[in-house]
């Protein structure tokens, strides 16, 4: 109905360009795109991120560069790194960011005070340590909860929580800072999946992904989830049981310098040979991202990428949680 709305309002000022939606889903969404270009059939417009527009798609040749778009006042008001993950290697820019997000962890924050784990927590900035994170799974597994948390890797889904988790520990990162070359087995990662390995209260279990690891949360059955962000909070900041839920930042050896892993959605235009189509497009992008970005912004539930788009969530039930988070 939100995107209905927004149609509807697209095509009272361009009532020339028909624009038809069809919503894809992490189980089949990228088979059924691929097969669409497989087929010479690829959809005009797609909205998505970074991770399959330019570093998938786009370095496979199948996208239209959109530079035009990335004017100099764009690149000044938006994010930088947002700037930088829409850009190919080549300098194209294979997509037109909208909105944004952090993603982090959660607890069940009813067990966690009922087992004296809160301590080990900084309320307030919703932060911890290695240190405190470690004795708050023992505090919750000496409570009686065998499965606090769960490693994870069944697939893709839900892969930036365990890595960020494993990654914070203890200062790893995924790849050097030219992502030229993989460091996940340096000794700081080697030490996270250690000591994970070794705590009471962490299971590990291949077989699942990020979606598994929050129905299993949402039912009690673990006592913290790491593929989490607001979008999740939004849908429900209580177990199905009724236990508060509450989000943190993952931890970190001082508990100030978390790296949290970003979720960036935009539009990519496929190129499929249509010179008008490719300028509806564009014309469309334009519409959502620059005529009505807080618009746009809100209808995601998600945070905007450009410092110009402000009081989004202004006067809103989820103001307070949205600033918050």
């Amino acid at each position: 109905a939100t995107v209905d709305s927004l149609l509807a309002a697209f095509n009272a000022k361009y009532p020339n360009i028909s624009v038809t939606v069809e919503y894809l889903t992490y189980q089949d969404g990228d088979d059924k795109v691929n097969t669409a270009i497989e087929g010479n059939a690829a959809p005009d417009l797609v909205m998505e991120g970074p991770e399959r527009l330019v570093a998938n798609w786009g370095a496979k040749g199948k996208m239209v560069d959109l530079s035009d778009l990335w004017t100099d006042d764009v690149i000044a008001d938006t994010n930088a790194a947002v700037t930088a993950a829409c850009q190919a290697t080549n300098g194209a820019y294979y997509e037109y960011p909208l909105c944004m997000t952090a993603h982090c962890m959660a607890i069940n924050k009813t067990v966690f005070e009922a087992a004296g784990a809160m301590q080990y927590i900084d309320e307030d900035s919703h932060t911890w340590t290695t240190e405190g994170f470690i004795q708050a799974v023992e505090a919750v597994y000496n409570a009686g909860y065998e499965n606090v948390g769960v490693v994870f890797c069944g697939g893709q889904g839900g892969d930036q929580g365990n890595r960020a988790l494993i990654n914070n520990l203890y200062g790893g990162t995924f790849t050097n800072a030219e992502h030229t070359q993989y460091t996940a087995n340096s000794p700081e990662n080697i030490k996270a999946l250690e000591t994970l390995r070794d705590l009471d209260g962490i299971t590990f279990d291949p077989s699942i992904v990020g979606g598994d690891e929050i129905n299993l949360f949402r039912q009690g059955q673990l006592q913290m989830a790491t593929c989490w962000n607001i979008g999740q909070q939004l849908i429900g900041d209580h177990t199905d049981s009724g236990d508060e839920i509450m989000f943190l930042a993952f931890p970190s050896e001082n508990g100030t310098d978390s790296k949290l892993c970003g979720g960036i959605w935009g539009f990519g235009i496929f190129d499929n040979g249509d010179a008008a189509k490719i300028e509806a497009a564009k014309t469309f992008i334009n519409y959502i991202c620059n005529e009505e970005p807080a618009a746009s912004v809100a209808a995601s539930n998600y945070f905007p990428v450009k410092a110009s788009v402000t009081g989004v969530y202004t006067g809103t039930e989820t103001e307070t949680l949205m600033n918050e988070y």
